[in-house]
C-alpha cells in the first residue's frame, strides 16, 4: 500500500514538473514568436518604404520624359525653317525612344504595384 501511495505521489510530482517544463517552453516560444513578428513587421515596413521610393522615382522619370517631349515640341514650333526640318527628324527619333522608355517605366510601375 505504501509503495502504491509513493508511486501516486511520484506521478503527481512528475506531472507538475512536466507541466512547469512545458509552461517554460511555451513562454519561451511565445517570446520568440513575438520577436519574430516584430522583425517581420520591420521588414515589411522597409519593403513598403522601398516600394514607395521606387514609385516616386518612377513618377519623377515620367515627369522628366514628358518635360523633354514638351521642350522638343516647343523647339520645333519656335525654330527657323531649316531647324524645323532637322527638328522633325529629332522629334520622331526622340518620341520613339521616349515611348519605349516610358513604357518600360510603366511596366516597372505595374510590376511594383503587383508586389
Amino acid at each position: 500500500m505504501e509503495i502504491l501511495h509513493q508511486l501516486t505521489l511520484f506521478r503527481i510530482l512528475n506531472k507538475k514538473q512536466i507541466k512547469e517544463q512545458l509552461n517554460r517552453k511555451f513562454s519561451k516560444n511565445n517570446q520568440e514568436m513575438t520577436s519574430i513578428d516584430e522583425e517581420v513587421k520591420q521588414i515589411m515596413s522597409k519593403l513598403l518604404e522601398i516600394r514607395e521610393q521606387k514609385i516616386l522615382r518612377l513618377s519623377q522619370a515620367q515627369i522628366h520624359i514628358l518635360s523633354r517631349v514638351n521642350s522638343l515640341i516647343k523647339k520645333k514650333r519656335a525654330g527657323p525653317s531649316k531647324f524645323l526640318e532637322e527638328g522633325k527628324l529629332r522629334i520622331k527619333i526622340s518620341s520613339s525612344l521616349i515611348s519605349k522608355s516610358y513604357m518600360s517605366y510603366v511596366n516597372r510601375g505595374y510590376m511594383l504595384s503587383t508586389l
